[in-house]
């Protein structure tokens, strides 16, 4: 994350990487010492204009190139994109352990600050549901303007400058914005692991892990994706198998209790 801060700073306004990977790490470390209540005001302000800036600049970049969109698929064929993993389908799964990998031990932490549980279920259900939309639409723009999209480290930054200069600016804070409501989660997920919050040790812990962000981040932000990315992924996926297995053991026990105990 600190590195993709690093790179959209880099890309859109030509500061250092390091600078703009150093701002963010600052940010970010301020905000997870704040503690979780804190941190849940903040993303929960962010959110919302994250995914309507999103969906926006998707339909409009969309609607600029729908006739290489329409095409895209031969177009893909002819460019040396370089790709996490071949197979779509496979790339599809390994995204769904990714989120998981990422989100959950944040938003268990977050469950436990809720008043009650259908809260819990329809923010998932509603906020799962607009973080859909806002991707597949980024996904189909991107597509639409491959043939330029796929050369650069950040497509969405240049889809949003494309657009117009004033669009690009706010897609640039909107983008950053969405870098830091990931980075603080991760961080904070880490630091609750080890240790509660407003203490010395969890100071410590995340001090610890944003130097050893900021030292990571120096490395190519295109690279990180490709190897952290599908790796954290297939992780989420056995944790899903795990799951299910899980539950399936669990309803198979009920099954033979109820047995036994009706004879």
């Amino acid at each position: 994350m600190l590195s993709g801060a690093g790179a959209s700073i880099n890309q859109y306004y030509g500061i250092s990487k390091n600078i703009g990977s150093l701002i963010l790490a600052i940010i970010t470390l301020c905000s997870v010492l704040l503690g979780i209540n804190k941190v849940i005001s903040i993303l929960g302000n962010i959110g919302p204009m994250i995914a309507i800036i999103s969906i926006g600049v998707g339909i409009v970049t969309i609607s600029r190139n729908i006739d290489s969109f329409c095409i895209a698929d031969e177009i893909i064929g002819t460019l040396n994109i370089t790709k996490a993993i071949d197979n779509w389908w496979m790339t599809a799964i390994v995204y769904s352990g990714l989120n998981l990998i990422i989100a959950t031990p944040f938003l268990v932490g977050v469950g436990s600050t809720a008043t009650n549980k259908k809260n819990c279920i329809w923010g998932g259900i509603l906020g799962g549901i607009v973080f859909m939309i806002a991707a597949m639409t980024l996904n189909m723009g991107i597509m639409s303007d491959i043939q330029n999209t796929y050369i650069t480290e950040i497509p969405t930054l240049y889809m949003a400058k494309n657009i117009g200069p004033i669009v690009g600016i706010m897609f640039s804070f909107m983008l950053i914005a969405g870098i830091y409501t990931t980075a603080v989660p991760l961080l904070w997920s880490v630091c609750d692991s080890f240790s509660k919050e407003k203490t010395t040790k969890f100071t410590l812990i995340a001090l610890f892990c944003t130097v050893i962000g900021f030292i990571g981040s120096r490395l190519p932000f295109s690279m990180l994706v490709n190897i952290i990315y599908p790796m954290s992924g297939l992780f989420g996926v056995i944790i899903i198998i795990s799951i299910f297995i899980r539950n399936i053991i669990n309803s198979v026990h009920g099954v033979v209790k109820v047995f036994y105990a009706s004879r």
